[in-house]
């Protein structure tokens, strides 16, 4: 975990810098932006361990047990009880967050799903390659069948 330095600042001090952080990350106006704005103020480190924080929110609210995540995002049992237990107490803006994604993932999931549909009812007419169309949604099947 990063180190914080043992000096204490001024409260007023802190919450202009907690402020102007917030703001530098709202004025991010694309995914690119994000990305190589968070590349310059975060290390490697910080970078991972903020995404598996997030992974283990995720995987916790879809009903996973620890087991499974601690398989699948490589972390301890404690790193899991910190997650569960901010999401206990409080994570509204990590709900709201992980609820934003969920949709999104659950949007992109009936739109393929109705191409495959389309892709079947193509395939299928005089002279359609059947084959062809089965592997193709289980090649797609595999894919969505990741946990994350």
């Amino acid at each position: 975990m990063s180190q914080v330095s043992k000096r204490i600042i001024d409260p007023r001090v802190l919450n202009s810098l907690e402020e102007m952080f917030l703001d530098s990350i709202l004025s991010c106006s694309t995914l690119q932006t994000t990305r190589d704005y968070l590349n310059d103020i975060l290390t490697p480190t910080e970078k991972i361990m903020l995404a598996k924080r997030l992974s283990i929110a995720y995987l916790l609210l879809k009903g996973h047990d620890y087991r499974t995540i601690r398989s699948i995002v490589k972390v301890s049992t404690p790193t899991i009880g910190v997650v569960s237990r901010i999401l206990k107490l409080q994570g509204n803006g990590l709900r709201s967050i992980l609820s934003q994604f969920h949709k999104k993932r659950e949007i992109k999931k009936i739109l393929t799903e109705l191409g495959e549909a389309a892709l079947i009812i193509l395939e299928s007419g005089k002279g359609g390659n059947w084959k062809h169309a089965g592997q193709i949604k289980y090649k797609r099947k595999l894919l969505n069948h990741q946990p994350l």
